[in-house]
């Protein structure tokens, strides 16, 4: 399933949706060319966010195509989503994100 966040209200701001309590959906990106090692770390910020309380979702999309040979390691700190990938050295990968946390 792929999602086109740029259709999301409030793009241009990264915040995806409101919720009654205050908290904020907010949508992070990033892009990271893979090591040779075939194993790489990415940091996805949310600016908008104080702090992560939930990932909704992770995308991954890499050029050329090519699979990931196991499952990411995540951590959270603070308004930042870490993640170890492995994948095939030489390609370049990005990731989307949601996620939910107070403004």
């Amino acid at each position: 399933m792929s999602h086109d966040y740029s259709a999301y209200p409030g793009k241009d701001t990264d915040i995806v949706a409101t919720l009654r309590d205050g908290r904020i959906i907010a949508y992070g990106s990033a892009e990271q060319a893979v090591k040779p090692t075939d194993v790489t770390e990415m940091t996805i910020t949310f600016p908008d966010l104080k702090r992560i309380e939930y990932i909704i979702e992770i995308q991954f999309h890499t050029v050329p195509a090519t699979y990931l040979t196991k499952t990411p390691n995540k951590w959270i700190i603070g308004n930042e989503l870490h993640l170890t990938i492995y994948l095939a050295a030489g390609a370049t990968i990005c990731g989307d994100a949601l996620a939910i946390g107070p403004p």
